[in-house]
């Protein structure tokens, strides 16, 4: 697995993490016909707020992995432009809204949780099915997790804009800690915690839309 990850990495490490410039489009769309799809918004450096973001390591390569490997739509952040391109502008002029986004960011490890899940604008209620089997989930995996950390609540990010400029309520932010992206130096963490929690919940998001 780890092989595949690294070959995945290759085109977001190109130039400086500025990925293949020489694309047309910012963002790549795959399309592979699920009601889910998989977002990786900083896979590669961005602009925001008049400065460069750094990219959220290895979160490309893990969305695009799990995508293809198991058959989720996606959507990557192909390459770096020094301007501002936001994911939720190209999905809603590419009419992809019709998805359900889990969208995913990288953080610093953290000695208190692994990930951080954002709702955005919106309340636990409002996502009461979804929490219940990132419960189940994160105890089978033995994984730390917080919700709406008000760091992490996603509402300046894709979760919080695509609530609002849509109306839906169908995303939401899953911020991982480095030891559960990092796949070059901890492979171990990555296929037996991080990628078995995507694909269970990812299935489960995917029977739960109608």
């Amino acid at each position: 697995m780890k092989n595949e990850l690294l070959k995945y990495n290759e085109c977001f490490v190109l130039n400086g993490f500025e990925g293949q410039i020489e694309e047309k489009s910012v963002f790549l769309y795959i399309e592979k016909c699920s009601k889910v799809c998989l977002s990786a918004p900083h896979s590669v450096k961005s602009f925001a707020n008049k400065t460069i973001k750094k990219s959220d390591l290895f979160t490309g390569a893990l969305v695009s992995f799990v995508g293809e490997k198991f058959g989720f739509s996606y959507i990557v952040r192909n390459k770096f432009v020094d301007y501002k391109c936001r994911i939720d502008d190209f999905v809603l002029e590419n009419k992809l809204d019709n998805h359900y986004f889990l969208d995913i960011h990288g953080m610093k490890n953290n000695d208190d949780f692994d990930l951080a899940v954002g709702l955005g604008y919106e309340g636990i209620e409002d996502y009461r099915a979804e929490l219940e089997k990132i419960d189940e989930l994160a105890l089978k995996f033995g994984i730390r997790y917080i919700v709406n950390h008000p760091c992490y609540m996603g509402k300046a990010g894709f979760t919080g804009k695509f609530q609002q400029k849509s109306g839906k309520k169908s995303i939401m932010q899953l911020e991982w800690s480095k030891d559960f992206r990092d796949f070059n130096k901890k492979i171990e963490i990555v296929e037996e915690k991080t990628i078995p929690f995507l694909v269970e919940f990812a299935r489960y998001i995917n029977e739960l839309v109608k």
